[in-house]
């Protein structure tokens, strides 16, 4: 018999350029839970988790909220290695 599943080809890349927030989400409590956002962060998670190698392309705070950031998308395997550092604030998105 012979094999008719074609070749992936060549390995392809993903770089994902766009923003980070923080997205201050209701714990039902009153209070709210800080959870890395936005859609170009989430899209890049996402794409590394399914084993796309995955550069994003931005600028990130140094602050407390923009260092989590930072260390969840590595954790997703996320290259950030084009990532610029900046000491403007992270944005934030209150979630209503």
């Amino acid at each position: 018999m012979q094999d008719t599943v074609k070749s992936q080809g060549p390995r392809r890349e993903a770089w994902v350029a766009g923003e980070v927030l923080i997205d201050l989400i209701p714990d039902g409590r009153g209070g709210r839970v800080p959870v890395v956002g936005g859609g170009s962060a989430n899209t890049a998670k996402a794409l590394a988790r399914l084993g796309v190698p995955t550069c994003f392309i931005d600028g990130m705070s140094d602050d407390a909220f923009g260092l989590a950031a930072r260390a969840e998308l590595v954790a997703s395997g996320v290259d950030l290695g084009r990532t610029l550092r900046s000491g403007k604030p992270t944005a934030v998105a209150e979630v209503t």
